[in-house]
């Protein structure tokens, strides 16, 4: 007969088993590396947040990379609060790397959007490291062998999306690939949609061209492959995400295999995302499943922000601008002085029809409106040359917030 604590363990252990440790993104953490640690000393590896040994061992071997998968993390962070910001579950737990809550421990929808998206990322930062010199072990991409059409030829510096590609998928499987970590049902998923998240980069690449020519005329082409930035390669995760198939983990001939829960005569499709365990609505706060919920949310939005004292290196300065807010109710009052650069503070729409609609956000709570008092960039005016003057404009819009 087994004693109190042999049942506790056995208990612990089926949990780890349905859940599974997610050391396949722990390596986020690497988003909070401090700008002091140098990364030029292999022994500065041991000193990284969320990463297994095969990527210490990585780290060592392949010191000149990380400067570029610290930017990977970042950038995947920044990717995903943007592509889900108008959603209930809005990507803020990704912030807590590598300590997740559930929402991302379990092999729920939303981790498997965050399995791609960051597998995405880091095979995206080397490939444009690669093209802009600062790796010494690449350069750029091969020359396409098919011609570029009429009118254009191959040149510029390609992405070089091989590379990243190889050695991307080396630093981010590594967790998944180790024994005895989680159970294989997760194993299997993470490293599906890790590669599904590859897929979407492929998918990215497209032809890019610079106009030569007396005048401006055009009349020849230089053309190279780039990759689309990660916010797109985002977008269509997040199309894929919305789609996610449910799967079991069942016998298929001599092995198990991931096969979806309500038609398992047939396989997954490579270019499909997949879960294991249903997620919550996250309509109501619940910190243990990683639900924030969205009464009175302010997740809050980070764009570019330009400052006024350098407008002729600011592109798009009059829309990326953050504009300054005041009148917030409750909450959501936040003086202008302490938002940080670029912050835009979140609301649900009252005229939308899509996810940030405020019958889909409050989840049938209503909401509540507010007035807000906005200071923005407008009458902008082009000088030559070459610099934007904006005047700053003040106008009262009428908001809502979930109750």
């Amino acid at each position: 007969m087994r004693t109190r604590p042999q049942v506790c363990q056995a208990l612990l252990f089926a949990l780890a088993l349905q859940t599974g440790v997610c050391y396949g993104i722990k390596w986020l953490a690497l988003s909070k590396t401090p700008a002091a640690l140098a990364l030029n000393q292999t022994q500065h590896c041991k000193q990284l947040e969320g990463l297994v040994s095969a990527q210490v061992q990585l780290c060592r071997s392949n010191l000149e990379l990380m400067h570029t998968i610290v930017h990977a993390a970042r950038e995947a962070m920044k990717a995903c609060r943007r592509a889900f910001a108008d959603m209930r579950w809005n990507c803020s737990s990704i912030e807590l790397a590598p300590n997740y809550l559930l929402d991302l421990e379990r092999g729920t929808r939303e981790s498997a959007f965050v399995y791609a998206l960051s597998a995405a990322a880091i095979s995206h930062a080397i490939a444009r490291a690669c093209t802009s010199g600062d790796l010494p072990g690449c350069s750029c991409g091969p020359v396409p062998g098919e011609p570029p059409g009429p009118g254009n030829r191959w040149g510029g510096c390609a992405d070089n999306l091989s590379y990243g590609l190889l050695m991307g998928a080396k630093f981010s499987d590594a967790p998944m690939k180790v024994k005895k970590t989680g159970s294989q049902a997760n194993k299997l998923m993470r490293l599906h949609n890790s590669e599904v998240g590859r897929q979407a980069l492929r998918a990215s690449l497209e032809m890019k061209c610079k106009c030569h020519g007396v005048s401006g005329s055009c009349s020849i082409r230089t053309c190279w492959k780039g990759l689309q930035e990660l916010r797109d390669v985002a977008t269509d995760l997040k199309t894929r995400y919305l789609s996610a198939t449910k799967v079991v983990h069942r016998p298929m001939g001599t092995r198990k295999h991931l096969v979806p829960k309500d038609l398992d005569i047939r396989p997954v499709k490579d270019s499909e995302l997949v879960y294991l365990q249903s997620s919550p609505d996250f309509c109501m706060k619940n910190e243990k499943v990683g639900s924030h919920g969205t009464q009175d949310r302010l997740p809050g939005l980070f764009l570019p922000s330009c400052p006024d004292s350098a407008p002729r290196t600011c592109p798009q300065a009059a829309e990326e601008e953050a504009p300054s807010h005041s009148n917030l109710p409750g909450l959501l009052r936040m003086p202008p002085a302490s938002h940080p650069p670029g912050f835009l503070p979140w609301q649900c729409n009252k005229t939308s029809h899509g996810s940030d609609s405020c019958d889909l956000m409050c989840c049938g709570r209503g909401y509540n409106p507010y007035t807000d008092r906005v200071v923005e960039r407008c009458h902008c005016k082009y000088h030559w040359c070459c610099y934007v003057t904006c005047r700053r404009c003040e106008r009262t819009v009428e908001r809502y917030v979930c109750k």
